[in-house]
């Protein structure tokens, strides 16, 4: 069974000298066999198309948890930046009081 020049299986019938194939039967074989190789091609594109998917919906996972990562590392230093600057700032008071006494 064939999909384009790919084989993607084999279909084995008998006959026997009581039962002969004839030409329709043959007909009829070769459009089972097509069918069931379309079958088999488009179950094969649909597990390659799942497993894409996945790809796609874990790396879209990974970039949402980086952006998040992202926005964390930003608040950090956001927080030790004002920290830092409030505690220069109560320093440089401290630091003048403590000069005029």
């Amino acid at each position: 069974m064939k999909v384009g020049d790919a084989t993607v299986g084999r279909l084995s019938v008998a006959n026997t000298p009581q039962h002969r194939f004839i030409r329709h039967h043959l007909s009829l074989l070769k459009t089972i066999a097509s069918s069931i190789a379309g079958a088999i091609a488009a179950a094969e594109m649909h597990g390659r198309s799942m497993e894409l998917a996945k790809i796609r919906l874990e790396r879209e996972r990974i970039e949402a948890e980086k952006r998040e990562l992202q926005r964390i590392a930003l608040a950090k230093s956001d927080f030790l930046t004002t920290v830092s600057h409030e505690l220069r700032t109560l320093l440089t008071s401290i630091l003048c009081c403590s000069r005029m006494y």
